[in-house]
C-alpha cells in the first residue's frame, strides 16, 4: 500500500508545506477565513436535500410493489389471439362454477364481447389489425389481477421478429415491461410445414420469431421477474389430450423437438399450456371448420393457476427485499442524522474542518484512484481552486496512481478508472488536459494489452473475451484500441460463424445420411445470423435438401410403379393404385408422360385379355353343347357362367339359343319314353328328376308335354301287393288297377303261438278321392271277429294313394294288448318320397293331364 502524504491547498505562502508544519491556530483562522464562503453555500445544499430525505417514510422512498402484471400476447397471423380472449369472455360469462370475474372498461369490454360473440355465432373472431391494448381487472378463485392484455397483429411479430428485423414497433416496449409473454403457437398449420416453398419461409419465420422474442426480453432490465409459456392453441384439434401442462410439454417435445428445444436453451423454466377457445369444431355449409353450438373453452385454468402461483412468489421476494431496504433506511437516517449535528455544531464551537475534511477527501481520491470522486463536479471545483503548482503536482500523482493501478486492478476497474478520469479530463485545457490525456492513454494501451490477452485466450474462454470486448466497446471512445479491440470482435465472431457455417457444410454434405443434423444445423445458423448475408445461401441449401428429398421421394415412387408393372399381369390393381398415386403426386412431372404411356399398356393388354378370355369362354360352351348329349350339365353350368360374365356379348344369343334348344330337346326324349310298364315309367319320372335338376326355378305351365304324358300314364301303372285292411269306403275307377301291398313280417305272440298271414286286398281308388284304412289285430278265437283297431287313419288330397307310402313306412308302430306285442312293416316297392313329391309338383297343379 502506498504511503500518502496530505498536502493543504493553502495560500501561495503555504504553498508545498507539510500540514503538520503550520501552528494550529493559524490554521484554524485560515480555514475559517477560506472555507466560510464555500461552506455556506454548500451547507444550504446539503440541508436541504437531508431535510427532504429525513421528511420522507421509508413507503415513499421504497413504495409497496405493484400487484399489476402485465401480460403481453405474442403469436403470429391466425394463431388465435383474438379467439384466446373470446374464450376468456365466454367463461367469464358461465353462470355456474365459472372461476373468473372480469371487470372491463368500454373499450376493453367492446373488444371482449364482440370476439366472443362471434364464437357464439357459429363465426370466427375478425383478426387483429391494428395494435390494442385492453386492461381488464380478473378475479381467479378469490385472487384479484389487473391484467393488461396486449393483443397485436401476428405479421408485426413476424416482421419484428423475423426476417425484417430492422423494423421497430411499440410491441418492442410493451415486451420491456410485461411480466408474463404468452407465445403462441397454432395447433394446427405450426405443427405440420406447408409444401409452398413461400409459405414455408413465413412458418419458419413465425416461430423464429417466437425464440427471437425471449432473447430479446432476456437482454432488457429485470429479465428475472419475466415468466414465459408456450400456448397451443386449438388444442381440441389435437389426436389426444394437451390440456394438461406436462402433457402440453410431451406433446410439443415429439411433434416439434427442436423449437421446444431452442426455447428451453434461453428460458429453461419455459411452460407449455394447451387451450382451446370453443372446446371443439364442426363443419359448416361449406364443410370448413366452425365453432359449434356449445362453446366450452379448455385449458384456461392451468394457465391462470401457474401465473397466480409465479406473481406469489414475486410478491414475497420483493417484499423480503423490501423488508431489507426499509432496515437499511432506517440505519441510515440514524448516520446522517449524527453526521448533521456535527457538521452544524462544531463551527458553533469555533471549529470549521469542513474545507480540510474535504480537501482531504478528494486528496485521498486522486492518491487512491477513486473513479466516482475524480470524475465528480464538486472534485473539477475543488481541482480548479489550487494553486497551478498543486494542480500539476496533483496530475502527476494522478499518473503515478494510475500506473500502480494497472499492475494489479481488474478490467472492470480500469475501465470505471477510466471514465472518471475522463469526466474529469472534459474540464481541463492546454497542457493539463495532454496530461490527463497521456493518462488515458496510458489506459487505453493497458485495455488493449489485456483484451488482447483474451483474445489470444479466446479459444479456451471466449465469453470472457466476449464480455471484456463489449464492455471496453461500450466506455472507450473511437480510436485506435477501439478500432483494435472492434477488429478482434469481428473476427472472433467472424470465426465463430466461420466454424459454425462449416460445421453446416459438413452436415449438408451428409445430408442424405443424415438429413435432420443438416436441418437442425441449418435452422440454428440462420436463426444465430440472420442478417448475415450466409443465412441465405444456408436457407437455400435447406430448399436444395427439400427438393432432394422430394426427388428422392419421387424416384423412389417410380420404381415401386416400374416394379408394380412388371408383375401387372398377376396384380393389376396394385399397379393401378401405384400409378394413380403417381400421377396426383407428381401431375406437373416431365416423368407423368412415362407412366400415362405405362397405364394406357396395360389397359391395351387387359381389354387383349379379355376379348380372348371371352373368345375363349364361347368356344367352351360350343364345345360343351357340341357334347350335350353326353354331359349336359356341362354345357349348360358353361352357358350360365358366360351368361353371368359377359353380359354384353354378342355371343350371348346365341348361347341362350342352344339351352333353349337343350330344354326342348331333354322333353322330346323324355316325351318318347314308353311309361306304359312299371320300369318306363320309372325311367321318365328319373328323367323328369334329371330335367328340374339341369333347369331349376321352372314351373309347370300346363304347355310342359313331359308333365302331361307322365300324368296320363300315372295311375293306371301302379301296382301293388297285399296287407290286413279293411276299406271302409271305397270309389269307382274308371280304368281299374290293383295296389299290391306286401306284409313282410306280421307276428302275433301269446303263450309261444305265432301267426302268419300273408292275404290279398284289392284296392280302387280313383283319382283325388280320399282312402280310409283301418287296420286290426286278431286277439285269438279270430274266427268269432275277436278283432282291436291298431292303427285307423284318412288320407286326402290329389295323389291320396302316394301317402301311403309315407303312412306305412314310418318304422315300427306298437302298441300292447293285454301284454302281447306286434310289429307291422309296409313299403311300396319301385317309389320312394322324393319321387312322388316330384310328380306331385309337376303333374298334380296341371289340368291338361285330366281330361
Amino acid at each position: 500500500m502506498l504511503d500518502y502524504n496530505i498536502e493543504d491547498n493553502g495560500d501561495e505562502d503555504s504553498a508545498g508545506e507539510p500540514l503538520e508544519k503550520k501552528p494550529l491556530l493559524g490554521y484554524l483562522i485560515h480555514a475559517i477565513v477560506r472555507g466560510v464562503s464555500m461552506l455556506a453555500g454548500y451547507l444550504k445544499q446539503r440541508i436541504i436535500r437531508l431535510y427532504t430525505f429525513f421528511a420522507k417514510q421509508p413507503e415513499q422512498v421504497y413504495p409497496e410493489p405493484d400487484k399489476t402484471r402485465q401480460i403481453c400476447i405474442i403469436g403470429s397471423e391466425g394463431s388465435g389471439k383474438s379467439c384466446l380472449l373470446a374464450g376468456l369472455q365466454i367463461l367469464n360469462d358461465a353462470t355456474l362454477d365459472s372461476s373468473f370475474d372480469l371487470h372491463h372498461n368500454s373499450k376493453s369490454g367492446r373488444f371482449f364481447h364482440q370476439a366472443a360473440d362471434a364464437l357464439r355465432r357459429g363465426e370466427w373472431p375478425t383478426g387483429t389489425t391494428q395494435e390494442v391494448i385492453v386492461e381488464t381487472e380478473v378475479a381467479f378463485k378469490g385472487k384479484q389481477f389487473l391484467l393488461k392484455l396486449i393483443d397485436y397483429p401476428g405479421e408485426v411479430v413476424r416482421q419484428v421478429f423475423g426476417q425484417y428485423r430492422e423494423q421497430k414497433s411499440e410491441l418492442l416496449d410493451v415486451i420491456q415491461q410485461a411480466g408474463f409473454i404468452l407465445l403462441l403457437i397454432d395447433g394446427e398449420k405450426d405443427f405440420e410445414a406447408p409444401e409452398d416453398r413461400i409459405k414455408r419461409t413465413l412458418y419458419q419465420e413465425r416461430l423464429n420469431a417466437l425464440i427471437q422474442v425471449i432473447r430479446y426480453r432476456k437482454r432488457q432490465p429485470s429479465y428475472e421477474h419475466v415468466r414465459f409459456a408456450v400456448l397451443i392453441t386449438k388444442a381440441d384439434s389435437a389426436p389426444e389430450s394437451i390440456y394438461a401442462p406436462e402433457k402440453a410439454r410431451s406433446y410439443l417435445q415429439r411433434l416439434h423437438p427442436h423449437l421446444l428445444n431452442r426455447l428451453l436453451k434461453h428460458d429453461e423454466n419455459l411452460m407449455v399450456f394447451g387451450v382451446s377457445a370453443t372446446g371443439g369444431v364442426t363443419s359448416g355449409r361449406d364443410g370448413k371448420p366452425i365453432p359449434p353450438k356449445g362453446l366450452q373453452p379448455q385449458g384456461y385454468e392451468s394457465i391462470f393457476d401457474w401465473m397466480a402461483v409465479e406473481e406469489q412468489e414475486s410478491l414475497q421476494h420483493t417484499q423480503e427485499r423490501l423488508r431489507k431496504l426499509r432496515s437499511d433506511f432506517t440505519r441510515k437516517k440514524l448516520v446522517l442524522g449524527l453526521a448533521l449535528a456535527v457538521i452544524i455544531i462544531l463551527p458553533i464551537a469555533g471549529f470549521s474542518p469542513v474545507k480540510t475534511w474535504w480537501q482531504i477527501t478528494k486528496a485521498d481520491a486522486i492518491l487512491a484512484g477513486d473513479t466516482a470522486a475524480v470524475g465528480s463536479d464538486s472534485f473539477s471545483r475543488y481541482f480548479s481552486q489550487m494553486k497551478l503548482d498543486r494542480q500539476n503536482a496533483a496530475l502527476a500523482q494522478l499518473g503515478e496512481n494510475v500506473r500502480g493501478l494497472l499492475e494489479n486492478a481488474t478490467l472492470v476497474d480500469i475501465i470505471a478508472l477510466y471514465q472518471g478520469i475522463a469526466a474529469f479530463s472534459r474540464t481541463l485545457e492546454g497542457k493539463q488536459k495532454e496530461t490527463v490525456l497521456a493518462i488515458l492513454n496510458s489506459i487505453e494501451a493497458n485495455v488493449c494489452d489485456s483484451i488482447a490477452s483474451f483474445y489470444d485466450n479466446r479459444d479456451a474462454n471466449p465469453d470472457q473475451f466476449l464480455a471484456a470486448a463489449d464492455l471496453c466497446l461500450k466506455s472507450i471512445p473511437a480510436g485506435e484500441c477501439y478500432e483494435k479491440i472492434k477488429n478482434w470482435k469481428q473476427a472472433f465472431d467472424d470465426a465463430k460463424r466461420d466454424t459454425q457455417l462449416k460445421r453446416v457444410q459438413v452436415a449438408f454434405e451428409q445430408r442424405h445420411n443424415d438429413p435432420q443434423t443438416f436441418l437442425s444445423l441449418a435452422q440454428e445458423y440462420r436463426v444465430e445470423y440472420a442478417t448475415h448475408k450466409t443465412a441465405d445461401d444456408v436457407g437455400k441449401q435447406m430448399i436444395q435438401l427439400e427438393s432432394e428429398s422430394e426427388q428422392a421421394i419421387r424416384e423412389k415412387h417410380y420404381a415401386q410403379v416400374l416394379e408394380t408393372f412388371k408383375n401387372r399381369e398377376l396384380e393389376p390393381e396394385a399397379f393401378r393404385s401405384q400409378a394413380n398415386s403417381y400421377l396426383s403426386q407428381y401431375e406437373k412431372h416431365e416423368s407423368t408422360s412415362e407412366v400415362k404411356k405405362l397405364v394406357k399398356q396395360l389397359t391395351d393388354e387387359t381389354k387383349e385379355r379379355e376379348v380372348q378370355k371371352h373368345e375363349k369362354a364361347f368356344q367352351t360352351v360350343r364345345d360343351a353343347y357340341n357334347r350335350r348329349g353326353e354331359r349336359p350339365k356341362v354345357f349348360l353350368t358353361a352357358a350360365t357362367d358366360f351368361a353371368g360374365q359377359y353380359p354384353a356379348s354378342p355371343y350371348l344369343d346365341q348361347v341362350l339359343q342352344w339351352r333353349s334348344e337343350m330344354q326342348l330337346e331333354i322333353r322330346a326324349q323324355i316325351a318318347e319314353i314308353d311309361p306304359s310298364s312299371l320300369q318306363g315309367f320309372k325311367m321318365r319320372v328319373n328323367n323328369l328328376k334329371g330335367f328340374l335338376e339341369l333347369f331349376p326355378g321352372l314351373e309347370n305351365t300346363g304347355e310342359m308335354e313331359v308333365a302331361v304324358h307322365a300324368g296320363d300314364k300315372l295311375i293306371p301303372l301302379l301296382n301293388g301287393g297285399s296287407i290286413p285292411v279293411t276299406v271302409i269306403s271305397a270309389g269307382t275307377l274308371t280304368d281299374t288297377y290293383k295296389q299290391r301291398l306286401t306284409i313282410h313280417e306280421f307276428r302275433l305272440e301269446k303263450k309261444g303261438q305265432i301267426a302268419e298271414f300273408n292275404e290279398k286286398h284289392d284296392l280302387p281308388w280313383s283319382l283325388g278321392q280320399a282312402i280310409s284304412i283301418k287296420i286290426e289285430v286278431c286277439k285269438g278265437y279270430c274266427f268269432l271277429g275277436n278283432y282291436e283297431t291298431v292303427f285307423e287313419t284318412t288320407l286326402t288330397g290329389v295323389l291320396a294313394i302316394k301317402e301311403l307310402d309315407g303312412v306305412l313306412s314310418r318304422g315300427t308302430d306298437s302298441d300292447y294288448v293285454e301284454g302281447d306285442s306286434f310289429s307291422v312293416q309296409v313299403e311300396i316297392p319301385g317309389f320312394e318320397t322324393e319321387e312322388w313329391n316330384a310328380l306331385e309338383n309337376w303333374i298334380a297343379p296341371g289340368n291338361a293331364w285330366r281330361k
